[in-house]
């Protein structure tokens, strides 16, 4: 997902929605190619488009990803629940402690995501993962 979103402020917003769905999910349905812009985060822009064949199976995997429009497209929904600290500490590690206030803000965002698309609650499959490193 992080090749979608349009930055930080404009990330969850009806624009992903659309990608998704009428770039990705819906080709990849009907078994044709897709196609979509990947945001390029340190220009903060997105650029070319970059097309795909149709694969036998497709993982979409982040935030948005179990929206309410994507669910009709789905076998599986997989959630996985893990304390916003250790979330926000491995993120940290992984990309570096300069994002901390943007993460800090994401994690609101995301968790309003969760709550109005009841994200969690529609999850065919839930993992605890604050146990894995």
């Amino acid at each position: 997902m992080d090749d979608l979103y349009n930055g930080w402020d404009d990330a969850l917003t009806s624009q992903l929605t659309r990608t998704i769905t009428n770039q990705i999910l819906e080709p990849v349905f009907q078994g044709k190619s897709f196609g979509y812009r990947k945001y390029d985060w340190l220009n903060k822009r997105f650029g070319d488009l970059q097309t795909y064949s149709a694969p036998a199976l497709l993982i979409l995997e982040g935030v948005g990803a179990g929206q309410k429009s994507t669910r009709k497209y789905t076998d599986e929904l997989i959630w996985i629940d893990i304390d916003m600290e250790v979330g926000l500490q491995r993120v940290l590690n992984r990309d570096g402690g300069h994002l901390e206030t943007e993460m800090r803000i994401w994690q609101i965002r995301e968790q309003e995501h969760f709550e109005s698309e009841n994200t969690r609650d529609c999850a065919t499959i839930r993992v605890d993962g604050n146990f894995f490193i």
